[in-house]
């Protein structure tokens, strides 16, 4: 949420090693946030490898399914952080656009392959 990204006074911010504030967990805390999230990453490489190998469409399209999941979370929580920094009136316009960024993947991917049908089931949702 935005209010946990509001800056503090620095009291209860961890101090590391050098006694130094760190600003925050970062992109490794929005990891260990969503383990099970962060764990289906790996889909993404298998998914790669096996569209290399000519594996069977259909393990191509499950390892596929299973990785833009947590793809999808990553772009959501990152246009929520960066909303909480733009502004309302910004933000709102970053998620209108970056949320609808994985339904044109799957426009594009299906206008390529001729599957026209596909693409207008994806867009009448």
């Amino acid at each position: 949420s935005c209010a946990a990204m509001e800056p503090s006074n620095g009291a209860d911010a961890p101090a590391n090693d050098e006694g130094q504030q760190e600003e925050g967990a970062g992109f490794c805390g929005v990891l260990l946030s969503a383990p099970l999230l962060t764990a289906m990453l790996v889909f993404i490489p298998v998914g790669m490898y096996w569209h290399h190998i000519d594996g069977s469409p259909e393990w191509i399209f499950a390892f596929n399914f299973l990785g833009i999941m947590p793809l999808a979370w990553l772009i959501g929580k990152c246009t929520e952080d960066l909303a909480c920094h733009t502004g309302d009136i910004l933000g709102g316009l970053i998620n209108a656009t970056f949320g609808n960024v994985v339904e044109m993947l799957l426009c594009v991917a299906g206008i390529q392959q001729n599957q026209l049908n596909v693409t207008k089931c994806t867009l009448v949702g």
